[in-house]
């Protein structure tokens, strides 16, 4: 007598638990959807910081001097040790017969990992160099050299890239590892 073949188990949604189903759902669903999400937020965040930065490139300027150029190296303890140069460029101009200083280079200064990459933004500002000073109209205490750059927006800008790349990827390939998957009841 032949042996019975067994049969491959399917597994319909009558035979899943509710809790089974519900995180079916989520694998195939809320990840895709919160990944998404979080691209989307980055997306946002990006494209407001970027529009920020370009819009200082409108902003009235003074003539302005630097006073110094250093670079401030900072060695993260905690975590993954990381060590981080900011190029430190102080400046100085005067504005309403009051002479000033300031030492924000753009919208947003970020740390570089290499010192070669600070050292970079350094070559552009030697001490005694002139260079115009941006100044936002709408808050004059906020003054920028470097209009139109933004470090943290296009970090954020690709992050969110990122985020919806993984999302998409995710609502394609879940539903496929997730059906695979066998919910057993118990």
């Amino acid at each position: 007598m032949p042996t019975p073949i067994p049969q491959e188990e399917t597994i319909g949604q009558s035979s899943m638990s509710s809790s089974n189903r519900f995180w079916h759902f989520m694998a195939i669903h809320g990840v895709p959807f919160g990944l998404l999400l979080a691209g989307a937020a980055f997306l946002y965040l990006g494209i407001m910081l970027v529009q920020d930065a370009n819009k200082a490139q409108n902003w009235p300027t003074i003539e302005g001097t630097i006073v110094s150029s250093s670079i401030s190296t900072v060695k993260q303890t905690k975590g993954r040790k990381k060590t981080f140069h900011y190029p430190k460029v102080i400046y100085e101009f005067v504005r309403d017969g009051e002479t000033l200083q300031q030492d924000r280079l753009s919208m947003s200064d970020m740390g570089y990992s290499k010192m070669q990459d600070a050292k970079a933004i350094l070559a552009d500002y030697p001490k005694g160099s002139k260079h115009p000073v941006y100044v936002d109209p709408n808050n004059p205490s906020v003054t920028i050299l470097r209009p139109g750059e933004d470090s943290i927006a296009n970090f954020a800008l690709w992050f969110g890239v990122g985020f919806v790349v993984v999302a998409l990827f995710a609502w394609w390939g879940l539903p496929k590892v997730a059906n695979k998957v066998r919910f057993y009841t118990s």
